[in-house]
């Protein structure tokens, strides 16, 4: 018995040793199987998994919508004008302002522990896994944290896999120890999707409810958070049911967790959501105004040259980078002009030849700051965003608008000219075109011609002499320099098919002194020019913004006044008095700019040979403002009434103007009334008082060192018949003779048949050969007719009456005082008698009307 037991303690011992070593083997085994998987994860982690993520704050709001504000004019608060997003539209909202309950609803329904656990919350990561393998419960619910669904959002990382899931996992634990709670849930609240291209809370609010953050209430807080589960299953707008059902579930999880009290979950339950669906698609449908993207564009490009930003960089900085922009757009007139360019009641014309109607644009500014204050750049409502501009990007030839800048302001400055100088309006010259160039629209020449009076009527032939005497070279830089029309060529070479070269060039007769130029100018750069004159000479660079901030409030970009003298004030102040005589005078081309509310209003008018255009550039004492109107593949607009472009001026500036006190335009030149002659510009004489046509004096306004000194030595006198009103033989009855002044001038052409109104009016002389005496307006006679009723036949008796040619009826103005037809005095003449010879051969015979 013994030995038996002896036996069977033994065995137990053995068998107890082999399964202690059976045991110790499988823990050793286990451990080191344990060792060799921590070491192969550990492998992998550090070969396959990178935990680092690089999050900052500002490199988030690289993401951001940016904002156009105004400038409110009564308060100089800044003032929300447009959003700015490319995709995305996501606005920043610091935690602080972002309300308790709005938080409070997205940690009970995403991460009821956010506020206790380090990143993971290692429960509900666990129960998702097993979940996960078992499938146990079908609605379990993902694991992720807050922390985690933001590591989501920031890498865009959402692959089913272990990989992202570990990864993930431990990158929240390394944001958990760089930023605080408030930092990380800020980030994840201006981060999330939630539907209708909205991201980010204070998106959200302003898209459903049309409403701050700080304005939200319970439910709408509630009904916000549960879109975040599926933005689009849960859109309110499209699935309000399904939302209902979510934001009561995100309130019940609110009461669970104490967030709420049992009166406050009633009432919000109860609470009717009042969505802005209407809104929110208007928004949408609402393209941004021209304004905005000129001042994108603007914006972009500063970028790109003053911070060295790629094209791609400075588009996203612009779109994405949560930029605040300060415009100048003064909101009051831009909605006055968007009135009258959106009515199509207020644009004439006829379907062109490719199908399309005339199109208008438009450029208001402040004179005196260079501000952009409006502008208009199409016919008709707006549609889509950053579309062709043509306030600043269609180049047209702006006709005789062009000689304000380019010819008489030069003219004036270089000392050629004065508003009131004389000179022939004749052709200048016969090579160009064997008919004589260039031509005025009317059919004929008037012959002694004012400046004041050749550019109230947009005559042509004046400032072809003008330009020669200022010269080509010293014009064009006047024009392109000192008032800023910098689309002005200087020389381009293009090489032709057969390959041959062709130069362009703007330093021409053409394109200066009528407008014909390479390429054109803009709406914008016609405005800034014609803004110096009002400025007293100070030429003013335009601008659309002040300042650009970034997402942190730095200023970036920066725009002030740059001003420059571009004509002494004398030039400013004679070329006023030349661009309201446009308007008030009674031939003024412009005569229907006039407000006729003690507002001065100055301008020009200008119309392309071709019909291709038509212009108007126009100043009062508070804005400038230049209106283009044509079709966009250039072909006749057609003939109007009134030029259609001035009609759009007036339409807005009437509208602009209305409410604002009278005033005159501020010029500092003084200026004295004198007595000149109206066909020399000099001193009078007695001659001049009786002429045939009865006084050729005028009173005009010059300054003191321009007033002239030397006698008019161009009118002589001439005994005529005051019968027959031809000039006295020596038949004449000596009762019936009296002597009157006439214009002892000699014109000659190489061609026969041009008409010179003024023609009958000048002593009768013989012509050089070869070359042809110019006609009346009849075209009957060349000069003044001598006698043909008194002669040696009848022995002085006169004959039976006979047919004579009758001077034609004058369309100049009635106004002895002034023959030339202004209304109000201006300025002065030349002190040198006028020449008359034809400049040299221009090159570019393109002509203008008015």
């Amino acid at each position: 018995m013994n030995a038996k037991k002896k036996t069977a303690e033994h065995r137990g011992r053995v068998i107890a040793k082999n399964i202690g070593m059976v045991l110790l083997t499988c823990v050793l085994v286990a451990m080191t199987t344990a060792a060799i998987c921590g070491m192969v994860f550990a492998i992998y982690i550090n070969k396959y998994i990178n935990p680092q993520l690089d999050v900052d704050l500002n490199a988030v709001r690289l993401n951001l919508t940016s904002f156009i504000y105004y400038e409110d004019k009564e308060t100089g608060e800044q003032r929300e004008l447009e959003k700015l997003y490319g995709i995305e539209n996501r606005v920043w909202a610091d935690i602080d302002e972002m309300p308790k309950q709005l938080r409070n609803a997205f940690i009970s329904i995403e991460d009821a522990r956010f506020e206790t656990h380090n990143g993971v919350d290692w429960k509900r990561t666990l129960g998702a896994g097993l979940n996960y393998i078992l499938h146990f419960r079908s609605n379990f619910g993902g694991g992720s944290t807050i922390t985690q669904q933001l590591i989501k959002n920031l890498t865009g990382e959402d692959e089913t896999s272990v990989k992202r899931k570990i990864q993930e996992v431990m990158r929240a634990l390394e944001l958990e120890k760089k930023y605080e709670k408030d930092d990380i849930l800020e980030l994840y609240l201006n981060t999330i999707y939630f539907g209708q291209g909205a991201y980010g809370v204070k998106s959200a609010a302003q898209t459903y409810f049309g409403k701050e953050l700080s304005q939200l209430t319970l439910a709408e807080c509630a009904a916000i958070a549960g879109i975040t589960k599926n933005p689009y299953g849960y859109d309110p707008f499209r699935f309000p049911e399904k939302n209902k059902e979510r934001q009561e579930l995100v309130l019940n999880e609110m009461f669970r967790y104490g967030k709420i009290s049992q009166e406050e979950y009633d009432k919000a339950v109860a609470q009717k959501l009042d969505l802005k669906k209407e809104e929110a698609e208007q928004s949408r449908k609402e393209s941004q105004s021209y304004f905005t993207d000129a001042v994108i564009e603007q914006v972009i490009n500063d970028l790109k040259e003053q911070k060295g930003y790629s094209d791609t960089m400075a588009k996203t900085m612009v779109y994405n980078g949560g930029l605040k922009i300060i415009t100048t757009i003064d909101v009051d007139l831009q909605k006055q002009m968007d009135a009258v360019f959106c009515d199509l009641e207020n644009f004439p014309g006829t379907l062109g030849k490719d199908g399309t109607m005339p199109q208008g644009a438009m450029v208001i500014m402040d004179p005196y700051t260079g501000r952009v204050l409006a502008m208009y750049g199409g016919r008709g409502e707006k549609e889509g965003n950053r579309i062709f501009n043509r306030a600043t990007k269609a180049y047209r030839s702006p006709g005789s608008s062009i000689k304000p800048l380019s010819v008489y302001a030069p003219g004036i400055e270089y000392g050629v000219i004065t508003p009131w100088s004389v000179l022939d309006d004749v052709p200048k010259n016969f090579t160009v075109r064997e008919s004589g160039w260039p031509k005025n629209e009317v059919n004929y020449y008037t012959g002694r011609m004012t400046v004041m009076k050749a550019v109230e009527r947009s005559f042509n032939t004046l400032p072809i002499e003008i330009l020669d005497k200022v010269g080509l070279n010293r014009a064009f830089q006047f024009a392109r320099t000192n008032l800023g029309l910098t689309s002005l060529v200087e020389r381009r070479v293009k090489t032709l098919n057969n390959g041959s070269e062709k130069i362009y060039s703007d330093i021409d007769y053409g394109p200066l002194a009528l407008g014909g130029l390479t390429d054109g100018v803009t709406v914008l750069e016609m405005t800034a020019a014609y803004s110096a004159f009002v400025n007293n000479g100070i030429y003013t660079q335009p601008y659309i913004y002040s300042k650009v901030l970034d997402a942190n409030g730095e200023v970036i970009l920066e725009n002030k006044p740059v001003q420059t003298p571009s004509m002494s004030a004398k030039t400013a102040t004679y070329m006023m008095e030349i661009l309201k005589n446009v308007v008030t005078g009674s031939q003024g081309t412009g005569r229907k700019a006039a407000l006729g509310n003690g507002i001065e209003v100055a301008g020009k008018t200008g119309t392309t040979d071709d019909s291709f255009d038509r212009w108007f550039a126009g100043v009062t004492p508070y804005y400038a403002g230049v209106v283009w109107f044509g079709y966009d593949k250039q072909q006749d607009v057609g003939k109007f009434a009134t030029n259609p472009a001035l009609t759009l001026w007036k339409a807005v500036m009437s509208r602009v103007h209305e409410n604002l006190e009278p005033r005159t335009f501020n010029t500092t030149v003084e200026l004295k009334t004198v007595t000149i002659c109206a066909d020399s510009g000099l001193v009078p004489t007695e001659w001049c008082q009786n002429d045939v046509r009865g006084s050729r004096t005028i009173k005009v306004k010059l300054a003191a060192e321009d007033v002239p000194k030397q006698m008019c030595n161009l009118h002589v006198p001439v005994e005529i018949d005051s019968e027959t009103g031809g000039i006295a033989n020596e038949f004449c009855p000596a009762d019936k003779i009296k002597t009157v002044g006439m214009l002892n001038l000699q014109r000659e052409f190489p061609k026969a048949g041009i008409v010179v109104r003024d023609q009958q009016y000048l002593m009768p002389y013989e012509p050089s050969a070869g070359m042809f005496l110019p006609l009346n307006e009849d075209k009957k006679g060349s000069c003044a007719p001598i006698c043909t009723q008194h002669n040696v036949e009848n022995n002085g008796n006169t004959l039976p009456e006979t047919e004579t040619t009758e001077p034609p009826e004058s369309t100049e103005p009635s106004e002895s005082t002034d023959p030339n037809g202004s209304t109000g005095p201006t300025d002065p003449a030349s002190t040198d008698t006028p020449t008359h010879e034809p400049p040299g051969i221009p090159t570019s015979p393109a002509n203008t009307r008015p």
